[in-house]
């Protein structure tokens, strides 16, 4: 029955969005919240995925977008962005053919094109309708759904007990483990919402990604309404708090070189007031994760994550030695290490996690493709820094200073492999060419 109510569902805005092409790319990032969402009937279904058919079709029956995409194409100005990305794929398709388990690498690369279609897609579609502040303020409606959501989560399962995880069973996988998600903090056990995502940390690095705009959005940007300002009044205290309780180390480390960056250039702007403000959001948003969160890592009961983290980042450089060109394979760094490599070492966890984003990519898509990556990033952050320095702009500063956020926070986790990173690229991109 829930299966044919998604359906329909899916139906309805499929619908609504071939007609009026002008949501899809606002009803895709209310989706990006949902990327990974698992119906309890023995597969994964993302919705952002099944939204997909919907773009293709949309693209194929408003043939404006599609011929502002093949000439943005043939132009010289976006030729080293589109070199950068074909030199990935080819990369990709070279890790695969070297890969040593095939079936395995086949099946992450779609996953990976599909992310740079999100990103062209995304890109074309904010140069063709130049509506930033739509997308923005979509942007910070989904953060704010997610954190709701969230602190339901956190807040019943304190004083109710409440097991999100039972409580809605068939809206997650059966490989799902509960006790990942909760903790003990001064004898009290909390959970660490999920808030959709399968995945506290994944949720906490899309949290990441909108917290320096909505914070510059509030403080500086002049062009909204009252009724938005005051809604952002009451957005912000709720999207802080969840990001606190999701306990996640990298996003925090993450948020201060993003708020770092923000206060370096607002200083030149000469923005006290600004600067002022989140100086002191930070220190207390940071004084709260220490007492909660560093201090109960380091010396109460996940001090072996550390360990872990280092053995998963040891072991993915000496796989990279191993195969220096092109890597294992897209893919097949937890086969790989859960093969070769774990049943000969002492390792302290059941489940294999994925190393550091850039070791990752180097351990399965070797240099070339971990060279072709870099160089995509240098030019995609090229771009957007040439045009904040020739019109800084607050909401390209405040995506910049997220996406900053996001790559520290890969020197722990895996982002990038994530399709709500690509989409937020794209749009970044975009804003900063209009």
């Amino acid at each position: 029955m829930f299966f044919i109510i998604i359906i329909i569902i899916y139906l309805i805005v499929g619908l609504i969005s071939i007609n009026y092409p002008k949501v899809i790319l606002p009803i895709s990032i209310i989706l990006m919240p949902l990327e990974r969402f698992n119906l309890y009937i023995g597969f994964t279904l993302e919705p952002l995925l099944l939204y997909i058919p919907i773009i293709v079709l949309s693209l194929y029956i408003n043939k404006d977008i599609f011929q502002l995409f093949k000439k943005r194409v043939l132009s010289k100005k976006d030729n080293l962005l589109y070199i950068t990305l074909i030199i990935i794929i080819l990369s990709i398709f070279l890790s695969d053919i070297f890969s040593i388990n095939k079936f395995l690498s086949l099946k992450s690369t779609p996953y990976v094109i599909l992310s740079f279609f999100i990103f062209l897609y995304a890109y074309m579609y904010i140069l063709y309708y130049k509506n930033k502040i739509q997308i923005i303020n979509t942007f910070i409606v989904s953060t704010f759904i997610v954190s709701i959501y969230g602190i339901l989560q956190f807040f019943g399962f304190l004083f109710f007990k409440i097991d999100s995880f039972h409580i809605s069973k068939i809206l997650h996988s059966s490989t799902i483990n509960p006790t990942a998600f909760t903790l003990y903090i001064h004898h009290i056990l909390l959970l660490r919402p999920n808030s959709t995502f399968t995945d506290v940390n994944t949720a906490s690095g899309f949290i990441l990604l909108i917290i320096p705009l909505i914070i510059s959005y509030y403080l500086v940007i002049k062009d909204k309404t009252k009724i938005i300002g005051t809604l952002y009044n009451y957005m912000l205290p709720f999207i802080i708090f969840y990001f606190i309780t999701t306990f996640s180390k990298s996003s925090i480390i993450g948020l201060l070189f993003s708020v770092a960056y923000i206060v370096y250039v607002f200083k030149i702007y000469n923005k006290k007031k600004f600067i002022y403000t989140l100086i002191t959001s930070i220190l207390i948003l940071l004084l709260i994760e220490i007492k909660y969160n560093f201090l109960y890592y380091l010396y109460i009961k996940e001090k072996f994550t550390y360990i872990e983290h280092f053995i998963l980042t040891k072991y993915s450089f000496i796989i990279f030695t191993k195969h220096i060109l092109f890597g294992t394979g897209i893919g097949t760094f937890t086969y790989y290490f859960g093969t070769y490599i774990k049943p000969y070492i002492h390792y302290y966890y059941n489940n294999i996690d994925t190393p550091p984003l850039f070791l990752l990519w180097l351990s399965e898509i070797g240099l070339i493709g971990f060279l072709s990556y870099i160089s995509f990033l240098s030019v995609f952050l090229r771009k957007v820094l040439l045009y904040i320095k020739k019109e800084k702009d607050v909401v390209v500063i405040s995506l910049l200073a997220g996406f900053i956020g996001i790559i520290i926070a890969n020197l722990f986790h895996s982002y990038f492999t994530l399709l709500f990173v690509w989409e937020f690229m794209g749009i970044t991109l975009a804003i900063s060419t209009i």
